[in-house]
């Protein structure tokens, strides 16, 4: 039986655009709302999951903007049709597939509550509940892909905020559990080297069983008009599924916008995103970490990767080609079995009162050196209002590679309240 792990930057330089980028031009088809039935309550920040065993399994998260509770939705035809499977109480969901087939769900209601569902998320079991006496922020679930590697554990992981006046006031939250989620080891803590943990920005499990947490430590601010906070991002490597974290290697410099911005603070968060290149191509083992970067005083999509497992990382290269006067936010990156890397985000180019967003995506086929022309994944754009939290749709989108080399993504759409769930596919020409 496999365990289950759960865990609760912006730069200031990107190198640029190459013109002779080789050629991925996105194709988007199949754009629609996920469920044609009216969604229980508003929704933004999905999170998207495949079952490793069976592609044709599908799994979307999101949170209601109006109310402490969190929906699934599935889909069992390679996600030509979805249903609500079920309502959750809490925030900040995300789903997960094991390699066993296993799915497990989890959000913060107010600690960090995980279930689990035997029957590719049709039923649900639980919650097993991890209370570690502090208040948890945006928690992640890990688990291996791989069905021969049973020892994994499935990991929770998370930044928990300290209450007590004791310690410092973010730390590392990690939780464990053998027993494919039915209950979980105590959490143990882990404060950052130093600085102050803003977040913890993912968490993956390679085939190999190497389980990667990306984090930003924030350092200093140094500006206060516009006020800018300077700090760092970096990657814990566990090699023994969790058990300890003993290599810590800085990914890039971090520049962005503080709570005294707080509409352009708001469009940053959701720290980063993170996929690895498990194919059989001449990029395997490359892995890519994707946020939002302040460039030039605004927010741009860019992209670092790393070919020596997360030691070292290339210079964070640019993704949007256009709309270097805006505030971009967001992203997320997959890569699918030819190596090809996909990159989406929400673009506010076409808006010059960056109060509306469209989903739009680029592709790269050298390894993140360079990415293709950006494409809108939809005319639709969602413009959540002034002063809304949700201006960046949710601190997250769902985004995944499928067996036949094409992704499907997931984004919140709509206006105001009224946002709701939509679904594409894309594919690389």
């Amino acid at each position: 039986m496999g365990a289950l792990i759960v865990v609760a930057l912006t730069s200031s330089a990107a190198a640029q655009q190459t013109p002779d980028a080789p050629n991925t031009y996105p194709i988007v088809s199949e754009v629609r709302p996920l469920v044609v039935t009216p969604t229980p309550f508003p929704l933004v920040e999905p999170y998207l999951a495949v079952n490793p065993r069976d592609s044709d399994e599908l799994l979307v998260s999101a949170m209601s903007t109006s109310a402490a509770q969190a929906v699934v939705y599935g889909s069992w035809d390679g996600g030509d049709s979805w249903e609500q499977v079920s309502t959750f109480p809490g925030g900040d969901p995300t789903v997960t597939f094991g390699g066993d087939g296993r799915a497990y769900f989890a959000s913060i209601a107010p600690e960090i509550h995980v279930w689990r569902s035997e029957d590719e998320g049709r039923t649900w079991a639980g919650p097993a509940v991890i209370d570690s006496g502090h208040a948890a922020d945006r928690e992640w679930l890990a688990a291996s892909p791989n069905p021969s590697a049973g020892k994994t554990p499935l990991l929770v992981a998370a930044a928990e905020h300290h209450t007590s006046g004791q310690g410092p006031p973010v730390v590392f939250v990690l939780s464990v559990s053998r027993d494919g989620g039915a209950t979980f080891e105590p959490p143990t803590f882990s404060p950052p080297d130093s600085g102050y943990l803003n977040s913890v920005t993912g968490l993956g499990v390679r085939d190999d069983g190497t389980v990667l947490m990306p984090y930003l430590v924030n350092y200093a601010q140094v500006s206060r008009n516009p006020p800018l906070i300077r700090g760092r991002r970096w990657i814990r490597i566990s090699r023994d599924g969790g058990e300890s974290w003993p290599e810590v290697y800085q990914v890039a410099e971090n520049l962005q916008y503080g709570n005294a911005s707080w509409d352009r603070a708001t469009k940053g968060f959701g720290g980063g995103a993170l996929a690895a290149d498990e194919s059989d191509g001449p990029h395997h083992g490359t892995l890519y970490l994707t946020w939002s970067a302040v460039l030039d005083g605004y927010l741009q999509i860019v992209v670092a990767h790393s070919t020596d497992g997360g030691r070292t990382w290339g210079e964070p290269v640019r993704v949007n080609d256009g709309g270097y006067r805006s505030d971009h936010s967001t992203p997320t990156v997959a890569v699918n079995r030819a190596g090809v890397v996909a990159v989406t985000w929400n673009d506010r180019r076409d808006d010059r009162r960056q109060l509306c967003f469209r989903h739009f995506v680029a592709l790269s086929a050298d390894g993140g050196r360079t990415f293709g022309p950006n494409r809108p994944v939809a005319d639709r754009q969602t413009c959540p209002g002034a002063g809304s939290r949700w201006l960046n749709g949710g601190d997250t989108q769902g985004l995944i590679a499928l067996p036949d080399e094409s992704f499907r993504t997931v984004w919140s759409v709509g206006r105001g309240q009224n946002l709701r769930l939509w679904t594409a596919v894309i594919r690389a020409r």
